[in-house]
């Protein structure tokens, strides 16, 4: 009997499965539609594969040898790709381990290979698809915030026409948990911001722990960014936008500047400064090969010699480095006012760098020590940070500045384990008085000091 078309789903599915896995992991991101091409071409090749099999070997031998191979596949990305991750790859014993394992669950499923085993596959591989597309639908609940309500933030008329600087630092923590958890003391960098004016503001935290849902709250002024409409990335409605709304009616102009991971949004009223390419950190082919247990062959073998000097021109600089340049080959900008200028800096979020500011390790998957590389990118970006307030000082002293984290940090990346304790700094006017609570949320500070401009 002739097997059908629907006896190689189960193949062709073991085959794309961690594609897809990262799709829809990656989908709060700005780039999961990168995956698409990645996606198309596994299906080329599953299909390639299965006929140069079917010419090489017997019926029956080469179904079996591609389920044990296709399983192979799958079952050492799955352990990473998926948050079922129960088990460390950093220690070479246990990788060692997993990969007998697998050998085994692989030899044993394809040697016993019957319609009960395929169809149990189908079934398993689908649960993964919906236990993960299960944060993405399930709305979360925000409590309501007792700061200024909409129509309040609406009808404000600022009170003067100085630049406004918002720079979001990816991952960075507060100074409490820098000490306490991460064992690195940055109060003598506070110090001296705070000698040329700015205010450390202790005790902020975020509601939300994905940068584009940060990003959104912010230029929401709302912690609740649940439903498309007000999420930046994915709405051209300034109506949706309360932040862009407010900057209009006073007249502002609105500069964005972009990192590699997240673009900048499309929007009538926003400017994209220095739009970045998609490039390494995007490439689907190195996220499949970051989350397989060969990764460190992926590292030495290609990333390291292959695309080594990619990586050196697209990391040479950090956000704020290419901000200052934008800067002074733009200098009517600061002049003459009324900008609202919002820069997105990667750091201290991978890839690492050295406290000298050179790459040390290109992702969290790749690092050796992540916590080490993680503080050593942040003493990276508090040294362009002192860059940036240097230039400020110098060229536009009376501009309003917010310098905060988007969220904390965590290791392998895990956005259930991220902090939401984080790095907030600012300079605003002398007149604005910061009533805060205790524990106090990003956004309800930026509001109160919109209040005061």
């Amino acid at each position: 009997m002739k097997y059908k078309i629907l006896d190689y789903l189960p193949l062709l599915l073991l085959f794309v499965s961690p594609v897809i896995f990262l799709t829809i992991k990656n989908f709060n991101n700005s780039y999961p539609l990168n995956f698409i091409s990645t996606l198309i071409a596994l299906i080329i090749v599953s299909i390639l594969i299965f006929f140069i099999f079917k010419i090489l070997l017997k019926k029956k031998k080469y179904i079996k040898v591609l389920y044990f191979l296709y399983l192979f596949w799958f079952f050492q990305f799955y352990i990473n790709t998926t948050n079922l991750n129960f088990l460390s790859l950093s220690n070479f014993s246990q990788k060692i381990i997993i990969l007998i394992i697998i050998i085994i669950i692989s030899s044993l499923l394809s040697f016993f290979l019957n319609q009960y085993i395929k169809n149990f596959i189908i079934i398993f591989i689908f649960l993964n698809f919906i236990y993960l597309l299960s944060d993405l639908l399930i709305p979360k609940n925000f409590e309501k915030s007792d700061y200024l309500n909409s129509s309040e933030i609406l009808d404000l008329k600022f009170k003067n026409k100085e630049n406004i600087y918002f720079i979001i630092l990816d991952q960075m923590t507060s100074k409490k948990l820098y000490l306490e958890k991460y064992a690195l003391d940055i109060s003598t960098n506070l110090n001296n911001f705070q000698k040329k004016g700015y205010k450390y503001i202790d005790n902020t935290q975020t509601d939300n722990l994905e940068s584009t849902k940060v990003i959104s709250s912010i230029f929401n002024l709302n912690k609740d960014v649940s439903s498309k409409e007000r999420n930046l990335f994915l709405s051209e409605n300034s109506k949706s936008h309360e932040l862009l709304f407010l900057l209009k009616n006073n007249g502002y102009k609105i500069w964005y500047l972009d990192n590699d991971m997240v673009k900048c949004p499309v929007h009538e009223l926003i400017n994209c400064i220095n739009k970045g390419s998609s490039s390494l950190i995007n490439s689907p082919i190195y996220h499949l090969f970051s989350v397989s247990i060969f990764n460190k062959v992926y590292k030495y073998l290609i990333h390291e010699y292959f695309v080594s000097f990619k990586k050196d021109k697209l990391y040479a600089h950090t956000e704020i480095d290419k901000f200052l340049k934008f800067l002074k080959n733009n200098q009517k900008l600061i002049i003459n006012k009324k900008n609202f200028i919002f820069i997105h800096n990667l750091g201290p979020h991978h890839p690492y760098r050295d406290r000298n500011c050179k790459l040390i390790s290109f992702d969290y998957k790749m690092s050796d020590d992540e916590i080490n590389d993680y503080r050593s990118s942040t003493l990276c970006v508090l040294k362009k940070v002192e860059k940036f307030v240097s230039y400020i000082e110098k060229y536009d002293n009376d501009a309003t500045i917010i310098i905060q984290g988007d969220h904390g940090f965590s290791i392998d990346n895990n956005i259930k384990k991220r902090d939401k304790d984080i790095f907030n700094l600012v300079k605003i006017p002398n007149n604005c008085n910061l009533s805060l609570k205790p524990i106090t949320n990003n956004i309800n500070i930026f509001k109160n000091i919109l209040n005061c401009i």
